[in-house]
């Protein structure tokens, strides 16, 4: 995508846009109109992704790539997904996170990922699997601390092609073994729904049902982790719903015995399906597939009772007597039962059609043996039935009163829906998921999630869980209030019991209740979990680092940490840009033409909002009506006049234009003229100013003709290419404001014989030059028609590239529908070109006249097998030649990066500063991109330091005015001190994140808490409740790994035990979003911490640019220190001692070496002395290494110098000769600084 880039910290976006809107029945007509225009929103998206990812045909793009990626190879690549393991350090692409997002959107702004599927969680909540939407099935041993991705992806066997992904995974079935070697993991691929246009899908279909026994611990052998025997040749392009085990059998990897074998279901998009484990022949070599040994693996069937066209949402298979019975739900008629394996269906008379107006999709869920509950929809609202036994001869279900709106229209109804249900104490207990809702009005979008008791035939709200008297539910039943919108899957694991845990996938990754979903308990366990469906990205001009990202239903994020980013908008998020003569100013879709910044100048181009639109737009034909769901933007430096200016360009279907971002006054919009087809050359018509057009020839002023905008991109600060998703438009300003419009597509053609019945997809100029290229969605009915075309300017023609045939699978046969979505031209070398593709990026040469394309090679190297959005090239900064990065926004895998400029080795790396990627040499004076602080050399984000653990004795209770010594802490004391009472509270109520912040549901736990205690009502932290909690709090390990709170008193206190340590990880390091919101300084001054005399722990970080491989060497950390006398900053000392120092720790032989004069060296219990990381280390999920370091003693400054390094690797050269310790710590990516000073008085 073409774009010429700081955002302030941003303020709670409340209320969330209002283009979110899902209000209840009794909110006043306005709210109610916009409920409507979301509904129809939501349609929008749909119809958006189903147009950008149409086409494609995946059986040739993957024989394909078989051909030109791995000729000689027959198994797929180990774990994480690339197409193939990194291979060599040239065009090597390592992942830039999100790892996570913060700030994202729910009361409280908690950690974000992308969308969830599904869930499998063990009995003991501590290993899960996690079915991603396009990333591909995740796993957790750590209860959700962190996660990882699983399985190689066997994307070779497609039978007839088309939109299906191996990524799109929708349903799990796990049976957990003894260990993760042990788990039977299947995976069912393809999203639902499925909505089919002109353009394809607008959710991935998928490629069957992936089967893997321990296909966690399989990725780090040499074969494949899935099996090959998916199913394709039936379940290809269907979405899966549920998959569920036969109710007598059991998985089990290698019985042909009818009796015993294996036998699953898949409720799917196209029938029900039955898959039997089953011994299979050896297979011959046929085309792309290899040959095959003798294996076990599932036989899948259709069938007959649920055949093909017949949507099933979900199915239940459950003894009935000496038998059993399959219970399915068919959308848009009901319940069906079938007690002849399938052969034949009866309706449920009372929940089914015509009897029960049954609409759309529904779910099932079992509470108790034979006892069921039905959500679906009726009468156009959500309704619940129960199903007092499903194994009597005709069950009879009965409506539940009490049900609330959980979704808002037909729409949500099929892609939010959610129910879990379980019997306990004589009572079932029913949970419903949904969409979106408000707790209260000017909050945030948070989760339509409900709890319930079955009381008679009504839904009550559960005392002390979803009712307002105990539990404090803004509205009864609701406890989504910390979860992120829409809702996909509810999991119970483990026996009922009084209190229990509940886990929730839904847009926003997972979340966790551990007190069975109670409001105010859930927490977000995202970290690692890198599916965000990020589309659109731009870069900093004067960062390597700083990047901007928008993303599906996670809004828009800037780059704050390696891995770690954060929302400044939340809602959708599509193109965003920053601009360039201000990169402190960023502009951001929601999507159509909503538009918005953090600027207070910013103006937005539809209603002239500031920062954003006003509630006018909800009412504006060009907001989704007449503007792509998602687009593209252009900038670019003007400096023909006294001052550099940026001319920004937007589109719906006409160009908006503004001169004047980052000048410091009110953003002015104009639109562009469009002369009349069979204009004059030298003909224009003047830009207007959008405000007023009251008449229907005011709002058809500009408009292009050619669909809605996709992309644009700037040859010159005069001239404009326009990418409509049905042509192409060059608008050229001949005179000051007034413009003249070429139709470079006409009858609908890009070359001749080629007729445009496909869609662009983006544009991307050749520096220097008036040429261009456009992507395309490709075309079936069209066998010429390309996915690349590159436009001659010099002959007004558009070429052909050849991208389509060089996918070709086989001589004659036509070339795959692969879409292309993104271009870029490499400014360096602007003959080569780059275009992301639906699995990956492919790159070509362009010579001659006419030009001719060289044969198109993927540039894959490490990069996943995934959908690439956009693509962007930075050029180098500061004159030097590297680094020059490639960047590319991967749907649901998040954003990855590589040098074109040179080689990227393997490297273990510390920061000198929170914006430094270790790419290049820090400056000498730094300033954040982001708000232009300045960046002290002094302050590295890698080197952190929090008290030790145990503590020898309860802190005391703070005094911060001597004249009120029992004053409590109330939501101004934000800091140090909350932050220690949260690291003992969170003992008792798991889902508090120690930051030290003061947030809504903080506040609701101390008020539940004092309850409890018989306190006093109220919300501050008074002396009783600190001593109580802080001075009572005890910790023990009941079992290696595992804690629990304690009544002995001889067992140690828990405050300050590190806040990312749980009851089901004891030992878990720290992550660098722990490090960035976990550990919390008394205060602070001009970036030094100031800290008190005791022992303490220091944090390093350790970052690693490279793929975690077998047989890794130890990732190990160093430490020096020394006091600091005034005036000393200790970084004038000559560096290379530090570098003879520490490479001869990692690399020498013999003794450890002594550290340079004056220097205290902590050692450790890792090789040669060092602090060792737990684990691999990988370039996605940075960690840490505590080092203790007892600062009893001190009463001075120190200063603290990290080293890291991988054993085994080696260390980076030395570049640019530093001749100071200060100038080595900026230039050699091996060494990090960080100044404390240490004073018993320190808040």
């Amino acid at each position: 995508m073409p774009h010429a880039p700081r955002s302030p910290r941003p303020a709670d976006e409340a209320p969330a846009p209002p283009e979110n809107a899902a209000e209840n029945a009794a909110v006043t007509a306005a709210r109610a109109a916009r409920k409507r225009a979301k509904a129809e929103r939501a349609k929008g998206r749909t119809a958006y992704n189903a147009g950008r990812e149409a086409g494609v045909d995946r059986l040739a793009l993957h024989r394909a790539l078989t051909d030109l990626v791995r000729a000689d190879e027959t198994s797929p690549p180990p774990r994480g997904g690339p197409r193939r393991a990194q291979s060599g350090t040239a065009g090597k692409w390592v992942p830039i996170g999100p790892s996570v997002i913060r700030r994202g959107q729910a009361m409280d702004r908690p950690l974000v990922s992308g969308r969830i599927r599904d869930l499998a969680v063990h009995d003991d909540g501590r290993r899960a699997y996690a079915a991603s939407a396009k990333g591909g099935v995740w796993y957790t041993e750590d209860a959700g601390a962190t996660w990882a991705p699983v399985g190689a992806w066997p994307g070779e066997r497609r039978v007839t092609g088309g939109n299906t992904s191996v990524f799109a995974c929708s349903a799990l079935l796990v049976e957990f073994g003894a260990t993760q070697a042990d788990d039977v993991v299947l995976a069912g691929t393809g999203e639902h729904p499925i909505s089919w246009n002109q353009h394809g899908a607008g959710s991935f279909g998928g490629v069957g049902v992936l089967a893997a026994i321990g296909p966690v611990v399989g990725d780090a052998g040499a074969g494949r982790s899935w099996e090959w025997d998916a199913g394709v040749a039936d379940l290809e392009s269907a979405g899966i719903f549920r998959l569920v085990r036969h109710p007598r059998r059991h998985a089990n990897a290698g019985s042909s015995d009818p009796a015993a074998r294996d036998e699953v279901l898949a409720a799917t998009t196209d029938g029900l399906f039955r898959g039997v484990r089953t011994a299979l022949p050896a297979a011959a070599a046929a085309g792309h597939v290899p040959g095959l040994p003798a294996r076990d693996g599932y036989v899948w069937t259709r069938l007959a009772g649920a055949p093909a066209g017949v949507v099933v949402t979900d199915v239940l298979w459950i003894e009935r007597g000496a038998g059993e019975r399959i219970v399915i739900f068919v959308s848009g008629d009901g319940v069906e039962v079938s007690d002849d394996d399938g052969a034949t269906f009866d309706p449920v008379p009372t929940m089914h059609w015509p009897a029960v107006a049954v609409a759309g999709r529904g779910s099932l869920a079992i509470a108790e043996a034979g006892r069921a509950y039905v959500l679906f929809e009726r009468g156009g609202r959500p309704a619940v039935a129960r199903i007092a036994d499903l194994t009597v001869a005709t069950p009879v279900a009965t409506r539940l009163t009490g049900v609330p709106q959980v979704w808002d229209s037909p729409t949500t109804r099929e892609y939010d829906q959610a129910i879990a249900a379980e019997a306990f104490d004589g009572r079932d207990r029913v949970y419903l998921g949904g969409n979106t809702v408000m707790p209260r009005p000017n909050t945030q979008w948070c989760a339509s999630l409900w709890a319930y008791d079955v009381v008679g035939t009504a839904l009550r709200p559960r005392v002390g869980v979803s009712d307002r008297a105990q539990a404090g539910a803004d509205r009864l039943g609701l406890i989504g209030n910390n979860v992120h919108a829409d809702v996909h899957i509810i999991r119970l694991p483990g026996p009922s019991a009084a209190t229990r845990p509940v886990w929730v996938g839904c847009d926003g990754g997972v979340f966790v209740s551990p007190e069975t979903g109670r409001v105010q308990t859930f927490a977000p366990m995202n970290t690692g979990l890198s599916v965000l469906e990020t589309g659109y990205l731009d870069v900093h001009p004067e960062s390597s680092h700083f990047a901007a990202t928008g993303m599906q239903d996670n809004g828009t994020a800037v780059r704050t940490g390696d891995t770690v980013w954060e929302a400044i908008h939340v809602g959708d998020g599509g193109g965003v840009a920053f601009v360039p003569t201000d990169p402190s100013i960023i502009v951001a879709q929601y999507v159509g033409g909503f538009w918005r910044s953090e600027s207070g100048t910013f103006r937005d181009p539809l209603t002239r909002g500031v920062r954003r639109p006003t509630g006018a737009i909800d009412n504006h034909p060009e907001y989704t009506t007449r503007a792509e769901w998602y687009s593209g933007v252009a900038t670019i430096v003007d400096d023909s006049g006294s001052q550099p200016r940026t001319r920004f360009a937007l589109g719906t279907d006409r160009v908006y234009l503004c001169d004047n971002l980052g000048t410091g006054t009110a953003s002015r919009w104009a639109v562009l003229g469009v002369t009349p087809v069979g204009a004059a050359a030298n003909a224009t018509l003047a830009q207007r100013d959008p405000f007023p057009m009251a008449s229907a020839a005011d709002q058809n002023f500009g408009r292009l003709g050619m669909g809605r905008v996709a992309a644009l991109t700037w040859l010159s600060s005069t001239e404009l290419i326009v990418a409509c998703v049905n042509g192409v438009m060059r608008l050229t300003e001949l005179l000051p404001q007034r413009w003249h419009a070429e139709r470079l597509t006409t009858a609908g053609a890009l070359s001749p014989g080629t007729q445009l019945d496909l869609s662009i997809t983006d544009v991307a100029e050749v520096p220097g030059t008036r040429d261009f290229y456009v992507t395309t969605s490709g075309s079936t009915a069209v066998p010429t028609a390309d996915t690349c075309y590159f436009f001659e300017a010099a002959t007004a023609t558009f070429h052909r590239t050849g991208l389509r045939e060089a996918l070709d699978s086989a001589p004659g046969v036509n070339g795959p529908i692969d879409p292309a979505y993104s271009v870029v031209v490499d400014p360096e070398n602007p003959t080569v070109v780059f275009v992301g593709t639906a699995c990956g990026v492919f790159r070509a040469a362009r010579a001659g006249t006419p030009p001719v394309h060289s044969p198109w090679a993927p540039f894959v190297n490490g990069l996943p097998d995934a959908l690439v959005q956009d693509l962007v090239i930075q050029r180098p900064l500061g004159g030097g030649a590297s680094p020059r990065l490639l960047r590319a926004a991967v749907q649901s895998r998040g954003i990855w990066e590589t040098d074109l400029a040179a080689p990227t080795p393997d490297l273990t790396y510390v920061r000198a500063h929170p914006f430094d990627d270790r790419r290049r040499s820090v400056p000498a004076l730094a300033v954040s991109p982001r708000d232009g602080a300045l960046l002290f050399h002094t302050a590295s984000p890698d080197i952190v330091v929090r008290p030790s653990w145990p503590a020898a004795a309860a802190p005391a209770f703070p005094v911060r005015d001597p004249r009120r010594p029992t004053a409590p802490l109330t939501r101004r004391d934000s800091g140090f001190h909350t932050w220690t009472f949260q690291t003992a509270f969170r003992w008792w109520y798991p889902s508090v994140r120690a930051t030290g912040e003061w947030t809504e549901a903080f506040s609701d736990l101390i008020t539940r808490d004092r309850r409890v205690r018989g306190m006093p009502a109220g919300t501050t932290i008074t002396p009783a409740l600190w001593d109580a909690v802080v001075g009572g709090t005890r910790v023990r390990s009941p079992a290696p790994g595992r804690l629990e709170r304690s009544a002995d008193p001889a067992d140690p206190l828990a405050v300050f035990r590190p806040p990312w340590h749980t009851a089901a990880c004891a030992d878990l390091p720290a992550s660098e979003v722990d490090l960035m919101e976990c550990v919390v300084p008394p205060s602070e001054i001009l970036s030094t911490w100031v800290v008190t005399p005791q022992p303490s722990v220091v944090e390093v970080l350790l970052h690693r640019r490279g793929a975690a491989m077998a047989g890794d060497g130890a990732h190990v950390a160093g430490l020096l220190w020394r006091p600091l006398a005034r005036g000393d900053s200790a970084l004038s000392e000559p560096s290379q001692a530090f570098v003879d120092w520490w490479t001869g720790v990692v690399a020498g032989g013999g003794a450890v070496p002594a550290p340079p004069a004056g220097w205290s060296f902590v050692p450790g219990a890792g090789p040669r002395q060092t602090h060792q990381v737990a684990g691999q280390l990988e370039a996605r999920l940075p960690k840490a290494v505590p080092i203790p370091l007892d600062l009893s003693g001190q009463r001075t400054s120190l200063m603290l110098l990290a080293f890291v390094a991988t054993v085994g690797v080696g260390l980076a050269p030395v570049v640019g000769a530093p001749t100071t310790l200060l100038a080595l710590a900026d230039s050699w990516p091996h060494i990090a600084a960080r100044r404390i000073l240490v004073t018993p008085n320190p808040v």
